[in-house]
């Protein structure tokens, strides 16, 4: 039997590919469902790039130069050499010279490679190596700070602080603190302990750099086996090797960059018209909303007119209290918190009477299923049995309902089981409102959205910048409603209205929102729901 080298090749590492992906469910939809939209477009490209690049180099000839061929022991042919000999068989390979050789036609051959080259960008390339991809110039960059000093700058070098200890130096210099703590680690790194620059030299060959750096790294690898016994060794891969399945999830959970949480809320608004270029870019960006949310107006600007103003919102306040970047960090990524629109008003009951079935129907349960894997790899990396409070499932998955009726309805909270697990939900109902004036904050609806989210989360005058002993809302309003030529002076009493707790007065008056002290009030009360947010949700 003769077979040409092409096919056998092609062949051989399909198979393989075909097996390793099959090890590493590479083949299972809810992978390829975690993939983002950008990475299946770069898997695609790359794909038909080495296919067309390898097709062109197989040119226009079917037949192989040599070719593969197994034999019965001792029966000639010519220029043949021996791999292998089991039993009566010889394995051996031929130049395909007159002998013609078993082959796929060269259409078929070219064929082949689509899957192979696709198999291959799908073990490469992940959501994890695009982020580092994307990173890449950064860590090649050069800066001076690599470099040991001249020694004309050694006088500059010793004044030197590592990145991040200037208060702490300095504290230690004044003699309020007794130690540098960290940062006496971080001069003794960057230094040297023994006073000499380890770092590579102005003048010194980059090659030269790089073997002090392998030496190095031999020596401390030498340290090492010298400290830790062959037997600590042995139990030490025992150990691993009895909990690999969990090791690999582990190190697949990171590849895949699957997420830390799942934080969904279902409402019964339909969802707010979007233009093309913000689908796209809703697909193609992870964090998209960070950019879509950031630098929000304080107050709506109703730009899709009245038929969604409710939906409009409900966004501007999801927005301002997790994304907006006007006040504390982001509560979370935004791949990891999604707005079911148009969703049923008994969302939140069908899904505490069957938890599975509802998150299924609605794509949310391969999600919830990664996180639970992601916690039980933590657990067995992290060494305990038993789950600490920042690693409780109901701190990293959460759901809610904020349905708008014609009545309102207090919070109705609700606890179901997943995995042995409790989870709680919440359901807010608020009055649907009818057409109003826009350029107005809706706070009903942000604050009905934080009850939602956080349902003990609480916002009164103790929370607030407002002083306790202010005036009443028929005071301030009064106040401003007389003409004055002097009402740039009664601006100040701004400062002590809270529109969060009321004053609804101002709503109606534009004028006086556009100098409005916001940064006092309505910043301080989503930094105070990011707050009690963090302490309640989280992530892995």
């Amino acid at each position: 039997m003769k077979i040409g080298l092409r096919t056998i090749t092609i062949l051989t590492l399909l198979a393989a590919l075909l097996g390793l992906g099959w090890a590493l469910d590479l083949f299972k939809l809810s992978y390829i469902e975690r993939l983002q939209p950008l990475t299946l477009t770069v898997i695609g490209g790359l794909t038909l790039l080495f296919t067309d690049i390898c097709g062109r180099l197989l040119g226009q000839r079917r037949a192989s130069d040599f070719g593969f061929s197994i034999l019965k022991r001792g029966q000639e042919l010519p220029g043949k050499v021996v791999l292998l000999n089991i039993f009566r068989l010889e394995f051996s390979l031929f130049e395909n010279r007159g002998r013609p050789a078993l082959e796929l036609p060269l259409w078929l051959q070219k064929a082949l490679l689509l899957p192979a080259f696709f198999l291959i960008t799908m073990l490469v390339v992940n959501s994890r190596t695009l982020i580092l991809m994307a990173d890449a110039p950064r860590y090649f960059e050069e800066s001076n700070n690599q470099y040991c000093p001249d020694e004309d700058d050694e006088a500059e070098a010793e004044e030197q602080v590592p990145p991040g200890c200037e208060l702490v130096i300095r504290a230690y210099k004044l003699g309020y603190s007794d130690s540098l703590g960290d940062c006496e680690t971080k001069k003794d790194q960057q230094e040297g302990e023994d006073g000499i620059c380890y770092k590579r030299q102005k003048d010194e060959p980059f090659l030269h750099f790089t073997y002090r750096q392998l030496e190095t790294v031999y020596q401390n690898f030498d340290l090492w086996l010298n400290e830790n016994s062959v037997s600590d060794q042995v139990k030490d891969f025992k150990e691993k090797t009895a909990n690999l399945d969990k090791l690999v999830k582990a190190q697949q959970h990171s590849m895949e960059a699957s997420p830390h949480s799942v934080h969904h809320i279902f409402t019964n608004l339909a969802k707010p018209p979007q233009s093309l270029e913000q689908r796209f870019r809703e697909l193609t960006e992870s964090n998209y909303c960070l950019q879509k949310y950031s630098d929000l107006p304080h107050t709506i600007r109703l730009e899709h007119g009245w038929d969604t103003y409710n939906s409009q919102n409900f966004e501007f306040s999801y927005a301002h209290l997790l994304f907006n970047d006007r006040h504390q960090p982001a509560a979370g990524f935004c791949r990891e918190f999604a707005i079911h629109w148009a969703a049923d008003t008994d969302s939140c009951d069908r899904l505490s009477a069957n938890p599975e079935e509802f998150l299924k129907d609605h794509g949310i349960w391969s999600d919830v299923n990664d996180v639970l894997q992601r916690q039980d790899s933590l657990a067995y990396l992290g060494g305990y049995d038993e789950r600490p409070r920042e690693h409780l499932l109901s701190r990293v998955v959460s759901f809610q309902c904020l349905n708008f009726n014609e009545l309102a309805q207090e919070v109705e909270s609700r606890t179901y089981t997943i995995s042995g697990q409790d989870v709680a939900s919440a359901t807010v109902t608020l009055v649907q409102e009818d057409q109003v004036k826009p350029h107005k904050l809706p706070r009903k609806v942000m604050k009905g959205l934080a009850k939602t989210l956080i349902p003990h989360f609480s916002y009164s005058t103790y929370l607030s910048n407002q002083e306790l002993a202010s005036s009443s809302e028929e005071d301030f309003a009064a106040r401003f409603e007389e003409v004055s030529p002097m009402l740039l002076t009664q601006l100040e009493y701004l400062r002590k209205a809270d529109i969060m707790l009321g004053h609804d007065w101002l709503q109606e008056q534009p004028d006086l929102l556009e100098v409005y002290p916001w940064h006092l009030h309505l910043y301080n009360f989503v930094d105070s729901f990011r707050k009690e947010y963090r302490n309640s949700r989280g992530r892995l």
